[in-house]
């Protein structure tokens, strides 16, 4: 997508990309199911990369999210979540 300073994160602990430019996190993740429910979003982990990092927006992108409480509390913290299908 043309960022040239986004920064692979690697370990425990970690977003998965942040874009210093962009000021944004990126989590990525998968599931055998294909849709990610909010028991796979740490949300208190995500505010803390936020802060940690000084971004301004954190996106969380996976194959697909359940309906209900995960897109009510990603609202609810911010959090954008994005399906793989979206950015290909």
């Amino acid at each position: 997508m043309g960022f040239t300073d986004a920064k692979h994160l690697d370990g425990k602990d970690e977003s998965d990309i942040i874009i210093k430019s962009a000021e944004v996190m990126i989590d990525t993740k998968t599931t055998k199911e294909g849709v990610i429910n909010e028991g796979y979003v740490n949300f208190p982990a995500m505010r803390r990369y936020r802060e940690k990092y000084g971004a301004k927006y954190i996106g969380i992108v996976a194959s697909g999210f359940s309906q209900g409480n995960i897109i009510n509390t990603a609202e609810k913290e911010g959090v954008v979540l994005i399906e793989t299908e979206a950015i290909m």
